[in-house]
């Protein structure tokens, strides 16, 4: 029997988030929701873009939260959205602040979730191999 499966590093990895975390996490995503869809981002470069929050993952020890985000429908690369929303940081920190009241406010880390790009080439790869069998036929 192989003693790897069995380390506990691996066990820690899959221990599930804690529920503090979980509903933090749920309550970040709402207020940035909140702040995106109500545009209160004064920027140029963030006008009229549909920023949309797929997930936000918040570390063990509440310091840092994971906004994952897409540039769907946004023709706007994703590193110039990325800094776009990190000069933001602050204020959406004392939004943060200000509605959830608890000691410590994450630091915000935006990444680029890249699932719709990848979900459209895979529809097109699909289409693709369904037009070529229509035309072996």
């Amino acid at each position: 029997m192989n003693k790897n499966i069995f380390n506990s590093d691996i066990i820690k990895s899959n221990k599930p988030k804690s529920n503090r975390g979980l509903k933090i996490a749920k309550e970040i995503r709402v207020i940035l929701s909140d702040i995106f869809t109500k545009s209160q981002l004064k920027d140029e470069a963030l006008f009229d873009k549909i920023v949309l929050i797929t997930g936000v993952e918040v570390s063990g020890d509440l310091s840092i939260a994971k906004i994952y985000i897409s540039n769907w429908n946004v023709a706007m690369e994703g590193k110039l959205l990325i800094a776009a929303l990190n000069k933001y940081i602050p204020f959406m920190r004392n939004k943060i602040a200000k509605v959830l009241k608890i000691k410590v406010i994450p630091n915000l880390v935006f990444i680029i979730d890249d699932q719709f790009d990848k979900m459209e080439e895979s529809a097109k790869m699909f289409q693709a191999l369904e037009n070529s069998k229509k035309h072996d036929s």
